[in-house]
């Protein structure tokens, strides 16, 4: 199938494509469900475990299950693993947006995007507010990481980088901007809080940033270790420590600032001088006085879950 089309976050479907089609039924499937709409409703609260939907509909966990893929087929609902008193438990997003369905003659043209991936060494600041910032490599020779200079030129080829508590910025180049018309901003990474070994009940407070302007403080439930990382490579693995985060998503477009889809703040484009006329400077901190200062590890595409490094996703229409 292919990429779905976009405009500012909202999905486009021709319904006399023949590649929107099938996604067009899904979309139909799942929305005729009385008890599927039920579930999106109890999801508008909040993400849900598998077994609190089995509470609150009465029905049985291959029900639930059921209906939770039709939801995910029509990208209405996502399902994630999250680290529990008890292992994993299995969460249930709602993804809903806006949908759009139209004929031949009045759809749209799609919006272009481009996505730009940062080395999570290539940080252009970086600061600890506590007891170290440290970087480790791909290479298990460097695994005296603690010795690593914070900008070393070892840091080209960091696999993941943590502090116990600090800040760090990227910064992406104006030129990524020019002769477009921004419609919305996506940032992502893979990220959790950072303590000594590991807890996967070690909250964080993780302040992001754009160009010096506060964002939203996302609140990390734990610096999660009681796995191996499903990317990590082996010497990093076989150490009890870190060993991967959760996916982030932070989005700015011409209504407001979104974090994993929910609403967090009213800044939006028109808050920042995204034109090309000067750059995009992502910002990660662990503020001196968080609730939770608990400090922060971000991974390379190389280590913990997800093959990605910090990536900036553009929509744009191209200007002449």
């Amino acid at each position: 199938m292919k990429k779905q089309a976009t405009r500012n976050g909202i999905y486009i479907y021709n319904m006399f494509s023949a590649e929107d089609s099938e996604q067009i039924r899904a979309l139909g499937a799942a929305l005729s469900s009385p008890i599927r709409l039920q579930l999106l409703h109890y999801l508008r609260e909040g993400p849900k475990s598998l077994y609190c939907l089995q509470q609150l509909t009465g029905l049985s966990a291959t029900s639930i299950a059921m209906h939770v893929k039709k939801l995910e087929a029509a990208k209405l609902a996502r399902l994630e693993y999250s680290p529990s008193k008890k292992g994993f438990s299995q969460l249930v997003f709602l993804c809903l947006g806006k949908i759009e369905i139209f004929g031949d003659s009045t759809a749209p043209a799609p919006q272009k995007s481009l996505t730009v991936s940062m080395p999570v060494g290539l940080f252009t600041e970086a600061e600890s507010y506590a007891s170290y910032f440290r970087i480790t490599t791909n290479n298990p020779d460097d695994l005296s990481y603690e010795q690593i200079p914070i900008f070393s030129p070892k840091r080209e080829n960091a696999g993941m980088i943590y502090t116990d508590g600090g800040k760090v910025s990227y910064t992406f180049d104006k030129e990524i901007f020019k002769n477009k018309k921004i419609s919305q901003i996506v940032l992502s990474l893979e990220i959790c809080s950072e303590c000594p070994y590991y807890s996967n009940t070690w909250k964080s407070d993780i302040t992001f940033s754009i160009n010096g302007k506060e964002l939203c403080t996302y609140t990390c439930p734990g610096d999660f270790g009681d796995r191996p990382g499903k990317l990590s490579p082996s010497f990093w693995t076989s150490i009890v420590t870190t060993q991967y985060g959760q996916l982030v998503h932070l989005s700015v477009n011409e209504t407001g600032t979104f974090f994993n889809q929910e609403p967090c703040a009213p800044i939006n484009l028109q808050n920042f001088k995204i034109d090309g006329s000067e750059n995009l400077v992502f910002s990660i901190e662990t503020k001196k006085d968080a609730k939770f200062f608990g400090g922060f590890n971000i991974f390379g595409k190389n280590f913990g879950d997800y093959p990605q490094d910090i990536e900036l996703t553009v929509f744009f229409e191209e200007i002449n």
